[in-house]
């Protein structure tokens, strides 16, 4: 239990980090949904972007709920665990993705050395 200025420092600490988390996962929602996927799909992908949020608002809490409360304290070790293989593993998936060509786009093909 903290008291006085370290308790205010520890729930101004929270906000920034919250608000950073949102500006954050809104930016990235952003680039996933206009830079992604070539012009012509991005509705379908939006549409896509869009059920999986719903199905991760539908049972995440519950899940996470269940870990944290019913595992009598050894869901918290997996949840940070999930969190950070999470952390961890966004940089090489947005790589691939960034790399990799959608169905629908124009794939540039070299052209073949003169000889």
């Amino acid at each position: 239990m903290t008291h006085g200025w370290l308790t205010v420092a520890v729930l101004a600490a929270g906000v920034a980090l919250t608000t950073a988390t949102e500006l954050w996962a809104s930016a990235a929602q952003w680039f996933f949904q206009t830079e992604i996927p070539p012009a012509d799909q991005r509705g379908a992908y939006v549409g896509g972007s869009r059920s999986i949020s719903g199905v991760a608002r539908m049972v995440g809490p519950a899940s996470l709920t269940f870990l944290a409360i019913q595992t009598g304290g050894w869901g918290w070790w997996l949840i940070a665990l999930l969190f950070l293989a999470c952390t961890v593993a966004i940089g090489p998936i947005i790589g691939w993705v960034e790399r990799t060509p959608r169905n629908g786009a124009a794939v540039a093909i070299p052209e073949p050395a003169a000889v």
